[in-house]
């Protein structure tokens, strides 16, 4: 016995919905699983990545720990040798450099572990960048030189986390930049959806152009200040810029250094990292599903 035509057209079109809509099911479950591969994916990241910030936090504070007996060694060791040295020796002065950059080398581990202490004690924190310049710059603040931030891009202005690397990092190089300037140390700040740039620069000699290829490696830096941050004549090493160079690239950020009127250090972060900006974000995952 044959249906009638009507109900079988009503058969297939109901056939067609059940079809549609169960593919459109499977699709939208297939949607949220690669949502939540992708969160699960994401979460993972940011564990090993706090983890490897954690471990190399309490590496660096165990090495200021133990290097801290030996510096302490080597500069009583080297106050005895002054002691000894006749004025007129032509060794005084290399034994002086020996002094001060070993009062250096322990200014720098006291801060280190300073910043991990605080780090730890607070709470996870966000800034825009130009507050977190601002507060990098704090502690190297000269009384005579002004610090000025330009931003060339418009508002919102990319957040970054507060970290005791990314703290120290730019903290050593603003720290050149107000020892060096005469009177002014100029901070450009720029940001696409891509990238973030930051340009620091001061208004002194610059850097001798025969060692700006190999800046941010430990070496003399060839810089010549008035006076360091203790009230002190004579050269640095380069090794600020070093730890900086490589605290910053780190959080992969690029550093780059030359000479503009002055000595000028270019930092660049992708944003995509380094940035905490949710709005960025959503407008980057809109324009790559176009």
């Amino acid at each position: 016995m044959l249906l009638p035509t009507v109900p079988l057209l009503e058969i297939a079109i109901a056939l067609v919905i059940f079809i549609l809509l169960l593919a459109i099911y499977i699709w939208m479950m297939s949607q949220k699983i690669t949502n939540l591969n992708n969160a699960l994916t994401a979460n993972q990241l940011a564990l090993a990545k706090e983890q490897k910030i954690s471990t190399m936090g309490a590496l660096s504070a165990a090495a200021a720990h133990e290097l801290g007996s030996p510096l302490n060694t080597i500069s009583l060791v080297i106050k005895e040798m002054l002691s000894a040295l006749p004025s007129e020796s032509a060794l005084q002065e290399d034994v002086q450099l020996v002094a001060t950059q070993t009062d250096r080398c322990r200014d720098i581990l006291l801060e280190l572990s300073r910043n991990i202490r605080q780090e730890e004690d607070l709470p996870r924190q966000s800034l825009p960048l130009s507050s977190l310049i601002e507060q990098a710059a704090q502690t190297h603040k000269l009384p005579h030189i002004t610090l000025a931030i330009q931003k060339e891009t418009p508002d919102p202005e990319p957040t970054f986390m507060v970290t005791a690397d990314l703290m120290h990092g730019l903290g050593n190089i603003l720290q050149n930049a107000f020892q060096f300037a005469t009177s002014t140390v100029r901070i450009t700040l720029k940001w696409t959806l891509e990238e973030v740039e930051a340009v620091i620069q001061d208004d002194g000699r610059g850097y001798p152009p025969d060692l700006l290829p190999r800046l941010g490696e430990p070496q003399p830096s060839g810089r010549k200040s008035p006076t360091d941050e203790k009230g002190r004549k004579g050269g640095h090493m380069g090794l600020g810029l070093f730890i900086a160079k490589t605290l910053l690239s780190q959080r992969q950020g690029e550093v780059h250094f030359s000479n503009d009127g002055g000595a000028r250090c270019l930092i660049k972060w992708p944003r995509s990292i380094e940035i905490v900006d949710s709005e960025v974000k959503n407008k980057a995952s809109i324009s790559n599903r176009r």
